[in-house]
C-alpha cells in the first residue's frame, strides 16, 4: 500500500504578500512607537544632551563673552552665571558628550563666530580619555544632531563617510530599533522603566545641575579608569588633533584667546601613581600643543576633588561645580 502523498498547494500572490508585509508592518509600528515615545520621554541623557546644546546655539540671539566647549564633565562642572560674574560679561555652557570628540567644539565655535563674530574668550574642557577617541565615536551619535545640520555641515574637520553610512545616519532618528538598540532592549526587558519619570534639563545658560554625590558609582568608575590606563599608551586620535588645530586657527584668525583646561578628576585617581602616568602623558601632549598652536593652558595640573562632591570619577555635583568654576575663573583672570 502506497503512503499518502502530501499535495503542495499553489502559493497565491496575496498570501505571499501578506506573509512578507505583516511582519514588516509590525516592525515599522514598533519603530514608530518607540520613536514617538523616545522623542517625548528621552531615555539616553547623552543623546538628549547633544541635541539640546546645539539647540541652545541655534536659538542664541545675542553675542556671548565666554564660550565654554567640551564634554559632559564641563556640562555639569562649569556654572556660566558664576563664571560670568567673576570675569564680567556673559557665559554659555555648550559642553556636550565625550563621544562628540573635540570635533563638536570646532564645529560649534565656527558656527558661533560666523553668526556673532569673535567672543572675548573660549574655554575647552575634556576628560583625558576623550583625546584618544577616533572618528567612529562621533559617527555613531551624529544622528542626534541632525536637526542642526545647517550649523555644522561642511565645517572642518570634515569626517568622511560612505553613502551607506550617510543613509543610515539620515534614517537613524526614525529607526530606534537600530540607532538606540541598547535603549530599546533595556526598555523591553525592564518595561517598568517605560513609566519612570525622566527629567533631563539644563538652566538657560547650559549648566546641568546634579545635586547628589554617588559613592557607589564613583568607586566603580575609579576602578574602570585604573584598569583602562594601567598598561595603556596614549596616542591622540588624528581627528582630535585636526579639531584642536582648527580651534586654534579660528581663535588666531578671530584675535581672541583659546584656553584648554583639564577636567575635574577624583582625588583618589589624582594621587594614584599608575593612573597619573597615563594622565600626565595626555597633559604633556596638551602643553606641547599649546606651544605649537599658540593657545593657553590652564588647570593643567589635575584638578582633584573629594568624593563628597563627585558623581563619578570625572563628573561633579553642584557643590563641586561651584569649586571648579571658582578655580577656572581664577585661572582665566590671571
Amino acid at each position: 500500500m502506497q503512503p499518502p502523498r502530501e499535495i503542495a498547494q499553489p502559493v497565491r500572490l496575496r498570501d505571499l504578500l501578506i506573509s512578507l508585509l505583516v511582519p514588516l508592518l509590525v516592525v515599522l509600528l514598533i519603530n514608530l512607537g518607540f520613536a514617538i515615545y523616545l522623542d517625548q520621554r528621552p531615555f539616553n541623557r547623552g543623546a538628549w544632551l547633544n541635541g539640546h546644546k546645539w539647540s541652545l546655539l541655534d536659538q542664541l540671539d545675542t553675542p556671548i563673552d565666554t564660550l565654554i566647549l567640551g564634554d559632559s564633565s564641563c556640562n555639569q562642572g562649569v556654572i556660566p552665571e558664576k563664571l560670568g560674574r567673576a570675569l564680567g560679561g556673559t557665559a554659555l555652557n555648550l559642553c556636550t558628550t565625550g563621544s562628540s570628540l573635540v570635533v563638536d567644539d570646532a564645529w560649534m565655535l565656527a558656527a558661533y563666530v560666523e553668526r556673532f563674530g569673535p567672543p572675548r574668550r573660549v574655554v575647552v574642557i575634556h576628560v583625558y580619555d576623550v583625546w584618544g577617541l577616533g572618528e567612529d565615536s562621533l559617527r555613531n551619535i551624529r544622528w542626534t544632531i541632525l536637526p542642526y545640520r545647517h550649523l555644522w555641515q561642511g565645517r572642518r574637520p570634515i569626517i568622511a563617510q560612505s553613502s551607506q553610512r550617510f543613509l543610515r545616519e539620515i534614517i537613524s532618528p526614525y529607526l530606534p530599533l537600530i540607532s538606540q538598540e541598547a535603549t530599546v532592549r533595556k526598555l523591553l526587558f525592564e518595561p517598568q522603566l517605560l513609566l519612570e519619570r525622566r527629567d533631563f534639563s539644563t538652566d538657560a545658560s547650559g549648566f546641568m545641575a546634579v545635586p547628589e554625590a554617588d559613592a557607589e558609582h564613583l568607586a566603580r568608575d575609579i576602578a574602570i579608569h585604573r584598569a583602562s590606563t594601567m598598561n595603556a599608551n596614549f596616542r591622540v586620535s588624528d581627528i582630535n588633533q585636526r579639531a584642536l588645530q582648527e580651534l586654534a586657527r579660528i581663535a588666531k584668525r578671530g584675535g581672541f584667546p583659546l584656553f584648554v583646561a583639564n577636567s575635574p578628576i577624583a582625588e583618589e585617581l589624582a594621587h594614584d601613581q599608575i593612573f597619573r602616568k597615563y594622565y600626565d602623558t595626555v597633559s604633556h601632549y596638551l602643553d606641547q600643543q599649546a606651544l605649537e598652536l599658540d593657545f593657553e593652558r590652564i588647570l593643567a595640573e589635575a584638578p582633584a576633588f573629594s568624593q563628597e562632591v563627585m558623581r563619578n570619577a570625572d563628573h561633579l555635583t553642584v557643590a563641586g561645580a561651584e569649586q571648579y568654576t571658582a578655580e577656572l575663573a581664577r585661572a582665566l583672570a590671571r
